[in-house]
């Protein structure tokens, strides 16, 4: 039985993480837990004064305390990172006077994004996400839409190892001294590896990791170590080129580019393991209307010659009746499992299967 499990925002929700629509208001919320004195009126945010100027009606002013915002109607972050990406090809300011240089606000967006999810989660993983890994088999593949390591680090937990179905880079220099700091504390060296000598189940990431660091001129990837000792490894530049590494994930945007060659490569075998399966479960994600080459990948994988050999699909979701019809215009078929057995909490595969 080869099965794959599609999850979605929702199976990050229950350790802290928005969903996209509900960042800015994160951020906001965030802030006012730090109860930082000095830094409660919107002027004290510039990113924030920037964002929120894309909507041409706002009323908000620059002391606007950020607390009246907490129930204001936000710019959706994608359409705002969609407009600019539309300018910078156009080579024209999105808004004359607002913010010319596109590229630089391009990458506020996404450090904003990735700071407001990673202050969000304060747990390396969870009960939850423990649970879930330990009911799957080496046999079985995940297609993991989010940015957060929470399954990711469960999977470590389990099985001391961790197969994204790609390699990473581990400087030698660096590999040596955190063996040799492994040996005092009587870890394998599978830890810093990553050598698949213990099968597990495989995890992509066709939009990235906050674990992935990435080098823009040579493409190569390098994977941060962080073990259950505190033992970490962050590499800071390139082995070919020494240029400087920065984190990655796919752009948070309706028009995202997969031609990166990792990414590239995780979609290649996304359609592979789809192709194989006797059962898909999609957990807590909702696929965008828009979201043409998602759909075609996953319309690829899935179909197939036969009709009798096509794969079970579940839709698992608390509110999966609302999804059914668009999953099933473009699937066909697909059992739904909604309520209190549809969040990813609960999630029991002996009621699925039952059901």
């Amino acid at each position: 039985m080869r099965r794959v499990f599609v999850l979605g925002a929702g199976t990050s929700v229950h350790a802290g993480a928005p969903v996209g629509k509900d960042i800015i208001k994160k951020f906001i919320e965030l802030q006012l837990e730090g109860n930082s004195e000095g830094v409660r009126m919107v002027k004290d945010h510039p990113f924030l004064m920037n964002l929120l100027a894309v909507q041409p009606g706002n009323k908000v002013s620059s002391t606007t305390l950020i607390e009246n915002l907490l129930s204001y109607q936000f710019p959706d972050l994608r359409d705002v990172f969609t407009y600019y990406q539309i300018a910078n090809e156009r080579n024209e300011p999105f808004i004359k006077g607002l913010f010319e240089e596109n590229n630089i606000f391009i990458e506020e967006i996404m450090n904003f994004v990735m700071l407001t999810i990673k202050n969000s989660i304060k747990v390396r993983t969870t009960d939850v996400c423990n649970r879930f890994v330990k009911n799957l088999t080496p046999n079985d593949s995940i297609i993991n839409f989010n940015y957060d390591t929470l399954i990711d680090n469960a999977i470590m937990s389990e099985y001391g190892n961790i197969d994204y179905g790609i390699d990473f880079n581990l400087p030698e220099m660096d590999e040596e001294t955190i063996r040799e700091l492994s040996l005092n504390e009587n870890m394998s060296d599978i830890y810093f590896n990553l050598d698949k000598s213990k099968p597990t189940p495989l995890i992509l990431k066709p939009h990235g990791s906050f674990n992935w660091l990435y080098c823009a001129d040579c493409y190569d990837f390098y994977l941060k170590v962080v073990e259950r000792f505190g033992i970490q490894y962050f590499p800071n530049e390139c082995n070919n080129c020494q240029i400087g590494l920065h984190d990655y994930i796919v752009p948070f945007s309706y028009r995202k580019n997969f031609n990166n060659p990792l990414i590239a490569n995780i979609w290649i075998n996304v359609v592979k393991i789809l192709s194989k399966a006797d059962e898909v479960y999609f957990i807590g994600y909702s696929l965008s209307d828009d979201d043409y080459t998602t759909k075609y990948f996953f319309v690829k994988g899935i179909s197939r010659i036969l009709k009798e050999e096509f794969p079970k699909l579940y839709l698992i979701s608390p509110n999966a009746s609302n999804r059914k019809e668009k999953f099933e215009s473009i699937f066909g078929e697909v059992k739904i499992i909604e309520g209190e057995n549809g969040k990813f909490q609960n999630f029991d595969l002996q009621i699925i299967q039952d059901h």
